[in-house]
């Protein structure tokens, strides 16, 4: 976590037209989401190698979501109470490269469980830090753009992770099939975490030493302290904010069930879709959202974050009507296009969202609020009841279950968000309280 800069220092001279403190979260974000990339998107492949029986895959695929719902608006609490979001980002990001590293050396499933409930418990915070530390550092830095708030300007740091997303997925996996060793996943992230902790130490003290910085944060700490609670419990009363907790539970059961199940269907009959394919397809998934991630403040300047998120839910039915009606299984790569649309634009008008309408103070309880909902019980519950219907009820008829849930979630999305004056503000006014 980096100290604020001091608002009238001057904005640093831009090296090849970035600003120099903003190189860190770009940078940030392309190495944790390709470290995760090297792991995430192949846990099940990995799972079977250690010999475990599918039903047994399918319950350490749920611990991350069910864990990381409890756990995660706990730290983020924590961090904000004590001020203490650094010592807690880097040390958890230690402890959880850590046990998935053991992972090489165990092969029994009472183990991998017990490892797998760790590694959750310690990465559910990650992102909610991560995210909150950059909105944080935006806020604080001089305008960067002429009649454009800094904190819309989230979208353009988060969209390196998305490159490396797409990058690294794919070399990753023709790496494994180069090493012929599964093992390759997990070197892969733990290298990227150890770089991503040694880059972001070493980087943070050059800013700090480079542009002399204040910390806003250390003269309303006593504060702060004292209000987060309270802070919070405002939130909840907030029934403009509850209805958009809602909306984002809707939102990650329908995306995860498409994470979960989307290349199942494509390699059951009668589709034989390739690893070459499905590989392919998370590039393909990025093409969009980068851009779309790029051009965030111009698009949240124009429709807001009321029709982001309706745009989102839009891209995610569509997707689905696609994927019923496929006729062959390489068309799915033009349909991956939309996920910049659903994903990207879902979660950066969230983040603006929570900017909005949370505190100085329990921003990063906010963010971990959402991600516990998005990210933890909205995923967890897709791949659960994905897992559920793909069996009982077959694959297309599961995609027509969640589109249905998105018209529901869409439909009421937009009675409950309609007058919401924080969804439709063109730019966020300083750092407000609630009202």
């Amino acid at each position: 976590y980096m100290k604020r800069l001091d608002t009238n220092t001057p904005t640093p001279r831009p090296w090849y037209n970035v600003s120099i403190p903003l190189l860190l979260p770009k940078i940030q974000y392309f190495i944790l989401v390709g470290a995760r990339s090297s792991f995430m998107p192949f846990l099940s492949v990995f799972y079977s190698s250690k010999n475990l029986l599918p039903s047994q895959t399918g319950i350490l695929l749920c611990i991350p979501y069910a864990t990381s719902f409890l756990f995660a608006p706990i730290w983020t609490a924590v961090a904000d109470h004590y001020k203490i979001h650094k010592y807690l980002f880097f040390s958890f990001l230690f402890l959880a490269a850590t046990a998935v590293f053991s992972l090489i050396h165990v092969s029994s499933f009472t183990l991998l469980f017990f490892i797998i409930f760790l590694y959750s418990v310690f990465n559910s915070p990650i992102n909610a830090f991560l995210d909150s530390s950059v909105i944080a550092l935006l806020v604080s830095l001089p305008v960067q753009k002429v009649g454009v708030d800094n904190s819309t300007l989230y979208g353009r740091q988060r969209l390196w992770g998305a490159v490396s997303w797409g990058i690294n997925s794919i070399c990753v996996g023709y790496l494994v099939d180069f090493t012929q060793s599964k093992n390759t996943f997990v070197y892969c992230y733990t290298i990227g975490i150890a770089i991503f902790i040694l880059f972001s130490i070493s980087f943070s003290y050059f800013i700090q030493r480079r542009y002399p910085s204040t910390s806003p944060e250390a003269k309303t700490e006593s504060s702060t302290k004292n209000n987060v609670t309270k802070s919070i419990s405002i939130l909840f009363k907030n029934n403009h904010f509850l209805a958009f907790l809602l909306t984002t539970f809707c939102m990650g059961i329908m995306t995860n069930i498409i994470f979960n199940y989307l290349f199942l269907y494509l390699t059951t009959p009668p589709f034989h879709a390739s690893s070459t394919l499905l590989g392919t397809s998370l590039f393909f998934t990025v093409i969009i959202e980068v851009p779309f991630f790029y051009f965030t403040p111009n698009i949240l300047n124009t429709v807001r974050p009321f029709g982001m998120i309706a745009a989102a839910h839009l891209g995610s039915m569509f997707r689905r009507l696609g994927y019923i009606y496929l006729p062959v299984e390489w068309l799915v790569l033009p349909l991956e296009l939309l996920h910049g649309l659903t994903y990207a634009s879902m979660w950066a008008a969230s983040v603006e969202y929570l900017t909005r309408v949370s505190k100085e103070g329990c921003r990063t309880t906010a963010q971990g609020i959402f991600g516990a909902i998005y990210s933890r019980i909205g995923a967890g519950s897709g791949a659960l009841l994905g897992g559920l219907m793909f069996e009982h009820i077959g694959p297309k008829k599961m995609f027509l279950v969640t589109g249905v849930l998105g018209t529901w979630s869409l439909m009421f999305f937009c009675i409950t968000q309609w007058n919401n004056e924080d969804m439709w503000k063109r730019k966020v006014e300083g750092l407000r309280a609630l009202s």
